[in-house]
This record gives structure tokens, sequence and C-alpha cells, in this order.
């Protein structure tokens, strides 16, 4: 049996038009898995940076925690001394007002006794009642020997420049 011609012609026609739609359901099937490959390649990015951030955040955290307990311990520690300097003024202040009676009659007899050419004026004992009470307060300022404060130990802050 012989088909005709314009049968044929129609048959050809629809198995090439197969073939087309064949090859652009398979592109388009290519560029679908490009595309989910992508899109996968970026979710693993995005959870490597999301867990960098949260490794930052944790680092972040034990470091400030550190710092406020360093703080908190200088703190502690600046004004159990200012407690000390304050009671070694309050006793240095008593000592000296203790004394001051006995300084001041020492420097009258010192001053109504001749002292050589130059005879001591007030201003002289004055001068020695200034001088006795700067050293009284040198003495209470200065720290007592092996006395150290601790230093923070500090860390380098790390900056990251290369992410946005």
């Amino acid at each position: 049996p012989r088909v005709p011609m314009a049968a044929a012609g129609a048959a050809a026609a629809a198995t090439g038009g197969a073939q087309e739609a064949s090859t652009s359901g398979s592109a388009a099937l290519v560029e679908a898995m490009r595309e989910l490959e992508r899109l996968e390649h970026a979710l693993i990015e995005e959870r490597q940076r999301s867990s960098k951030l949260l490794e930052d955040s944790r680092v972040a955290k034990e470091s400030h925690t550190r710092d406020v307990a360093m703080l908190e311990k200088m703190l502690h520690q600046a004004l159990a001394e200012n407690e000390r300097l304050t009671a070694r003024v309050a006793s240095l202040e008593e000592a000296a007002a203790a004394g001051a009676g006995k300084l001041v009659q020492c420097c009258k007899e010192a001053s109504s006794e001749p002292a050589g050419p130059h005879k001591a004026s007030d201003n002289s004992s004055e001068a020695e009642e200034k001088a006795l009470a700067l050293a009284r307060q040198g003495a209470a300022l200065a720290p007592p020997p092996g006395a150290e404060m601790d230093e923070p130990e500090m860390e380098p802050r790390r900056t990251h420049a290369n992410e946005s």
C-alpha cells in the first residue's frame, strides 16, 4: 500500500514537531537543574555564613562577660583602696590634730630662741607647719609597699573587613 504524499508529509511534520518539543523541554529541564544547583550552593554558603555569625556572637558574648567580670573586680579593688585610704586619712588627721598642739608649742619654742644672726619669724613656723602637713598628705597617698593593682588582660578586638 502506498501512502499518499500528503499523509507522509504530515506524519514527518508531526515527528519533527515532537522532536522540537522534546528538545525545548530538555533545555528547560537542564536550565531548571542548573538553577537548582545554584540555589543549593547559595544555601550551603548561607548556612556557613550563619554558623560563622553564631560563632562570632558566642565569642563576643564570652569576651563581654569576661570584660565585665574584670571591670567589676577592678571596681571592687578601687572601692576597697578608697576605703583604706579614707581610713588612713582619718587616722592621720586625728594624729595631726593631737600632735598639732605639740608641734605648735615646739615651733613657738624654736621661734622664741635666737637662731643665729636671723630671728625665726612667724612666717617660717607657718611654712614649717605647711611642709609637715604636705609630708603627711604625701605619706597618706603613697601605696603601701608591695601593693599592686591588677591590670586587665585585653585581647585585641577582631574586625572582619571582608564581611558585609
